[in-house]
């Protein structure tokens, strides 16, 4: 006895898009949670985070976009998507003035940095002591230069590394020490 067939859904149902008073309700919610975080003074806990990445998946919102604001947790990007969303007019994001980096203390820069190379020492010393690559077996060396740095230091220490020259960003969130900080690790 064969299987029934199923039946086609015809073109243009179920594309995906909300329907418009789901979409609204959600901009509402949205806009009751922006106040909520704009209003607090502390770090807002990423349960409420996650319930505005919700409200912007049941919104018309590009999920990238969406993605990236929540990454980022910047409540700003949030209330221009908001803004945007509502179809109210939006000031160029061009025109955004950039944030100025506060003065990172040079005892944390140094700290950062030792913390660095340790890392990287330390995954060095581990994919050379693999199996098939060591003294007894070819002797093999590790060839990688750029590694995730240690996640006690935020981003923007990591940057200011940059911009002092003692490490490079090599994207993706990696970085290598330049050529001028690189010791020998032999």
């Amino acid at each position: 006895m064969s299987k029934p067939k199923r039946k086609r859904k015809k073109h243009g149902h179920g594309s995906g898009q909300p329907a418009p008073d789901q979409s609204e309700a959600a901009l509402v919610e949205l806009r009751a949670k922006a106040d909520e975080i704009s209003q607090s003074q502390g770090e807002t806990p990423g349960a409420v985070w996650g319930a505005i990445h919700q409200l912007l998946l049941k919104t018309n919102a590009d999920s990238g976009e969406a993605a990236s604001i929540i990454a980022s947790r910047d409540i700003d990007v949030l209330q221009r998507m908001i803004r945007k969303l509502r179809g109210l007019e939006v000031e160029p994001a061009n025109n955004k003035p950039k944030k100025v980096a506060a003065e990172i203390p040079h005892e944390t820069l140094r700290t950062a940095m030792r913390a660095f190379r340790k890392r990287m020492k330390l995954i060095r010393l581990d994919h050379e002591s693999k199996l098939g690559v060591g003294p007894m077996s070819g002797g093999k060396k590790a060839d990688f230069d750029a590694i995730l740095p240690p996640n006690d230091f935020p981003r923007a220490v990591w940057e200011a590394l940059v911009a002092e020259g003692k490490l490079k960003n090599a994207g993706q969130g990696f970085y290598m020490l330049c050529d001028t900080t690189k010791k020998s690790w032999d």
